[in-house]
């Protein structure tokens, strides 16, 4: 559980989930040119972290944190194009009733679904998941409520945190982890419509005693792809698992198969890929498929999946010094590492295609706790 703490002391909500959908380039080809780069939100507080992105169409849509005074954070959304170009300036979501931290958001149905954590202090459960819905203006449609899972004998109660998105064809799937009394940490499923509302009774993705964590999950068109860290007898590990409108099935994963820091999913053409974060290096494989792995102690992995295979970024060194590299991975391995930047915070960066060609990679910059949120085009190793 080593890593779960440093994550928890340094509120990096540690590397999972990944991109939603198959890497679109409407709109992206012309106007993502590598060596551009922007910072997110300029006019906002210094202090900024745990940037997510998602392309929709010709928009790339990010989440992230802004400090709120003191030790709290709000939850923020902003729009631009592939090029840097602000086309819907920072929203912030939260409601301010607490400290709202690691978002996750998704975009289906000209909606943008935004989910994340916060910590009220309430007794005595205090961490709950909260969603807003935007539409493509940038205007709330659904303001911030808290997620209410069920149980089986009606609505949950305890702790939820965690959270991760990804869209389907009607709505989007998130994906948290809750627990109450005895009741270890545990993954489950909730669908959720276009206005952010819950569909149909919650899924049970894990149980037993041991605990469950950061979890990540992307959608393929046909099924869910649910992956976690955990906590198993005393030891570290991951798990994985397919849902299939309301049937959950186990998968064996090799590239899971192993102590880790950290997962990400992506998929792009049916084909599934994960990346983890190992002590002794990153792994990265298809679900069903062979694996790879470069050497190195590697933080905060992403994947970002193309036509081709996907691309790869960690982090090395440690949290306060880092630097962030990427790498290509396909059937054939690992390419060459690329080193990225350095001097950069470990909190996750993440990654997105927006071709075969080119990523996207938004992470924190600058010395701790001045960070700012920027936003960079690469060509693809």
């Amino acid at each position: 559980m080593t890593r779960y703490l440093f994550c928890l002391v340094l509120l990096v909500g540690c590397p999972s989930g990944g991109d939603d959908d198959d890497a679109s380039v409407s709109g992206c080809e012309e106007l993502a040119l590598p060596g551009t780069s922007w910072e997110l939100d300029p006019g906002g507080e210094e202090g900024q972290i745990h940037p997510r992105t998602v392309l929709s169409g010709d928009v790339l849509w990010t989440a992230y944190n802004r400090p709120d005074g003191g030790s709290s954070f709000g939850v923020f959304v902003v729009g631009h194009a592939c090029d840097g170009e602000l086309v819907v300036p920072p929203v912030r979501v939260d409601a301010g009733d607490g400290n709202a931290t690691d978002p996750d958001v998704t975009v289906v149905g000209g909606r943008v679904i935004v989910a994340w954590q916060t910590d009220d202090g309430a007794s005595p459960y205090n961490l709950s998941v909260r969603i807003a819905v935007l539409d493509l203006d940038g205007e709330l449609v659904s303001p911030a409520t808290r997620v209410v899972t069920t149980d089986g004998e009606g609505a949950f109660t305890g702790q939820s945190w965690m959270a991760r998105l990804t869209a389907e064809a009607d709505g989007a799937a998130l994906v948290l982890v809750r627990a109450a009394g005895e009741l270890q940490w545990q993954v489950v499923v909730q669908r959720l419509d276009l206005e952010g509302a819950p569909v149909g009774e919650t899924l049970q993705v894990t149980d037993g005693l041991d605990a469950r964590f950061e979890p990540a999950v992307v959608s393929d068109g046909e099924r869910l792809v649910v992956a976690w860290q955990e906590s198993f007898d005393g030891s570290e590990g991951f798990g994985a698992a397919v849902v299939v409108g309301n049937d959950v099935s186990p998968v064996v994963w090799p590239q899971l198969d192993a102590p880790g820091i950290g997962v990400s999913l992506s998929t792009f053409g049916g084909e599934t890929w994960a990346a983890v974060g190992r002590s002794s290096g990153v792994n990265a494989g298809t679900l069903g498929g062979e694996g790879a792995s470069v050497p190195g102690v590697a933080l905060a992995p992403g994947v970002a999946a193309h036509s081709g295979g996907a691309v790869v970024t960690w982090a090395e060194g440690s949290a306060a010094n880092a630097e962030l590299f990427m790498a290509a991975v396909s059937d054939s391995g690992f390419g060459s590492a690329v080193p990225v930047a350095d001097g950069v915070g470990a909190y996750p960066a993440d990654v997105v295609a927006l071709s075969d060609d080119v990523v996207l990679v938004t992470r924190a910059v600058g010395p701790s706790p001045t960070f700012r949120i920027e936003a960079e085009v690469l060509a693809a190793p």
